[in-house]
């Protein structure tokens, strides 16, 4: 059988929370890329965002390959902390947005493609880090 055929539940978890970062990375990408609205120090979220990815998946291919060895757990714990970095960061920078939207300005077309896509993009970095916690229960290794 091949890698991917012998996988138990916890890897495709971590696979699939590997691509809700990536799509982390594309929305907050876009969200930050609305003009007047940029955030500030965006490189940084947006690597933060890259390396939880990565993480994730080494996480994940460390855990099917390996087993349930404690160190697999290590770079999934430091994605879970990147990605609440990366929350915490989208939130104070959407806040100012949110103010502008609902106190003064409701009709700015930008500043709500702006929101819209950061609340999208905060929703989806909260289903990666709650589906690497869901996966984390799961047994790891693989099926003989």
């Amino acid at each position: 059988m091949s890698f991917f055929a012998r996988q138990k539940a916890s890897f495709w978890i971590f696979a699939a929370a590997a691509v809700f970062a990536v799509v982390v990375v594309i929305l907050f990408g876009v969200s930050s890329g609305v003009q007047g609205y940029a955030v500030y120090g965006a490189g940084g979220y947006i690597f933060a965002g890259i390396a939880a990815a990565v993480l994730i998946a080494f996480g994940a291919y460390a855990s099917g390959r390996f087993g349930n060895a404690l160190w697999t757990l290590l770079p999934l714990l430091a994605a879970v902390v990147l990605l609440a970095l990366l929350f915490a960061g989208m939130l104070g920078s959407r806040v100012d947005v949110a103010a502008t939207l609902f106190s003064y300005d409701s009709a700015n077309v930008l500043a709500l493609n702006a929101f819209t896509t950061g609340v999208v993009s905060m929703i989806f970095t909260f289903v990666a880090e709650i589906a690497v916690a869901v996966g984390a229960f799961f047994d790891f290794g693989r099926r003989d």
